[in-house]
């Protein structure tokens, strides 16, 4: 991971991910933890499944599919103290790091990393299995991302930031949850 700079919440998804590997028992990060990292409901709505919901997928179906994925990691008792990072994880963030000069961003972010598990068949399983193509993956990220450049530690925040902090009348009036006003 030497040479890589990742965005705060990349290196928040990466402090939950070695969590989930302690707590399950095992002596590695796979990207399955990464990706569950993801899902992490802290930050209030996540990149991860607002990307998801706009590549036409269910985002608790992908979710429980790399729950599955975590849960049939081989693990121990007592858990590890030391946790490394496996050789998946090591391909998975150097993906992300060649998504990240595609895009001429200074820093890898959450964005990069979803599209990096797009690219090996075992990490994209989950996502292919619940309709999401790696086209409609990359094209909901292009369209949550905007054509704005990552080049702060916190460059994510930036991202929606209209859904966060305001509420879209018209898609509520579309879901009938907005009483009809005359």
């Amino acid at each position: 991971m030497s040479g890589m700079n990742f965005t705060d919440k990349v290196e928040k998804a990466l402090g939950i991910a070695q969590s989930l590997a302690r707590e399950f028992g095992h002596s590695q990060i796979a990207p399955a933890h990464i990706a569950c990292a993801l899902f992490d409901e802290t930050e209030g709505a996540p990149l991860f499944k607002s990307i998801l919901e706009k590549a036409g997928a269910d985002p608790k179906v992908i979710e429980r599919g790399y729950r599955k994925l975590m849960l049939h990691l081989p693990s121990q008792d007592p858990a590890p103290t030391d946790i490394s990072i496996g050789p998946q994880t090591g391909k998975l963030l150097r993906n992300a790091k060649k998504h990240m000069k595609n895009q001429k961003d200074s820093f890898i972010s959450i964005d990069h990393v979803i599209l990096a598990l797009a690219d090996e068949d075992a990490t994209f399983k989950p996502m292919k299995e619940a309709g999401v193509t790696k086209k409609a993956l990359e094209s909901a990220v292009s369209q949550v991302r905007g054509n704005r450049r990552v080049d702060s530690k916190n460059a994510e925040e930036v991202y929606e930031a209209l859904a966060k902090y305001a509420i879209d009348l018209t898609q509520m009036a579309q879901t009938g949850k907005l009483d009809p006003v005359i």
